[in-house]
């Protein structure tokens, strides 16, 4: 069984192809479901965002998966994989562990470093949890994925760092003023730049919004969606008076804040500081405004070289996290192949009881044991075997672990298969318990052939 992705993202599909693929999130578990019903698929992980519409699974035959999901994409979203074609890709086993935990720690995001990609494979892991599509294989890479995400948030600053305008305008509010909390904005104009600057000044702990705009219908929708208040925009010279911060973005050809109105304005607010952030072009703030005192004015020029020296700063921080990702990548691998022990481990422990009560049965032929003493006898048989396998079994997990371990393996399997028909009633003394001892010998001899090997 074999761990694949199946998908496409923002890097190669535009978004007239990524919006018809777009599914409501409580249409997922019905998707999950057509999923599951696709034969071939052991396990699958369906993530479908804005910028993503990817496939996790697990299957025997990935690479004929293509026509297996053709149903899927035909009936349930009404588009054909000949469409798809051109923007999808395929990654098998370690690429898909990589691509996987890359997308958790958002360093796939259209954003890199952006924090809702997290929560989003956190639903779709708890959908597929749900519906019955992730089993021990993707629940396990899904876990770990998760881990690199939260590790890669907290042991490195690209999440912290800035890299929009309007998140610019909201770290240069928090180094003038300190806290945002209870501080007061006044947004001029309704511009899509505008209202995102004042979510985010929301989100940093603005508590009382007002809105400004040449068409108050427009302010007052803004406003509510804020718990805020519509201002008429002939009365903004006494606006000024009230807020801690001004967010303008209108279409006028010509300054509405001049330096006249921000001098009225700053006497009636007896010197209390304002911040004035201009994201309009032409410029809505008249630029003698910066030269008085306790005024502080931004356009969009400067936000602009703020986010793109914090976004370089961000990509610095995105080199460290790649790194703690191909860590984890590599915890991830050496446990899935660590898998491939477990059959063999639990014929070691088989052949181990078979001798345990090979031996039980001459010493009760010989010495005449009864029920009681057998049980005895067995009991401290297997500690020795416990004791005996336990050093085997750790070379085989160590073994087991390292990319080149599958002809190792088998080699250890057919010693194993061999010494196995050694386990007969021994005819002397000297014979017995020497069955374990032929194992040794050649668990040791293929090891010493793996280091010869590799040398």
């Amino acid at each position: 069984m074999r761990l694949f992705t199946f998908g496409l993202s923002h890097k190669t599909a535009p978004i007239q192809v990524r919006e018809r693929l777009a599914i409501p999130s409580h249409e997922l578990p019905n998707a999950m479901d057509r999923l599951r019903e696709i034969k071939g698929l052991s396990e699958v992980v369906l993530l479908a965002t804005c910028n993503r519409f990817e496939i996790y699974g697990v299957s025997d035959s990935p690479d004929s998966l293509i026509e297996s999901l053709t149903p899927f994409f035909e009936s349930h979203l009404g588009i054909s994989p000949s469409e798809l074609g051109p923007h999808l890709y395929r990654y098998s086993e370690a690429d898909t562990v990589l691509h996987v935990m890359r997308v958790a720690s958002s360093l796939d995001s259209q954003i890199v470093g952006e924090s809702q990609i997290l929560g989003q494979v956190k639903e779709a892991f708890r959908i597929s949890r749900e519906r019955g599509g992730a089993g021990k294989l993707l629940s396990k890479l899904l876990q770990r994925a998760i881990e690199a995400g939260k590790r890669v948030r907290t042991e490195t600053g690209i999440a912290r760092i800035p890299v929009s305008v309007s998140t610019a305008a909201v770290e240069l509010a928090e180094k003038i003023f300190g806290s945002l909390e209870g501080r007061s904005a006044l947004v001029v104009g309704v511009g899509e730049m505008s209202e995102t600057t004042l979510k985010h000044l929301v989100s940093a702990g603005i508590s009382e919004v007002f809105v400004t705009n040449r068409t108050l219908v427009r302010a007052s929708s803004l406003a509510a969606l804020y718990g805020g208040r519509a201002l008429p925009f002939e009365s903004l010279e006494e606006s000024l008076e009230i807020p801690d911060i001004v967010v303008t973005s209108t279409a006028a050809t010509e300054p509405v804040i001049t330096g006249e109105m921000v001098a009225r304005a700053m006497m009636a607010r007896r010197r209390r500081p304002l911040f004035l952030i201009d994201i309009a072009v032409p410029r809505d703030v008249a630029p003698e405004v910066s030269e008085q005192e306790d005024v502080y004015l931004y356009n969009i020029d400067d936000l602009q070289t703020i986010a793109e020296r914090n976004y370089r700063s961000r990509m610095e921080e995105a080199v460290v996290a790649e790194k703690k990702v191909l860590e984890c990548q590599q915890d991830f691998l050496k446990w899935h192949r660590s898998l491939a022990s477990v059959p063999l481990i639990t014929r070691l422990e088989e052949r181990g009881q078979a001798i345990v009560k090979d031996e039980i049965d001459k010493l009760t032929f010989k010495l005449g044991l009864d029920k009681e003493a057998q049980a005895v006898a067995g009991q401290a048989l297997r500690a020795v075997m416990k004791r005996v396998l336990h050093m085997q079994i750790a070379t085989v997990k160590r073994i087991s672990e390292e990319e080149d371990s599958q002809c190792t393996l088998e080699l250890i399997e057919e010693a194993i298969v061999e010494f196995s028909r050694d386990i007969r009633p021994a005819t002397s003394e000297a014979e017995s318990g020497s069955s374990m001892e032929n194992v040794d010998l050649r668990l040791a001899s293929v090891v010493s052939l793996k280091a010869t090997t590799r040398k």
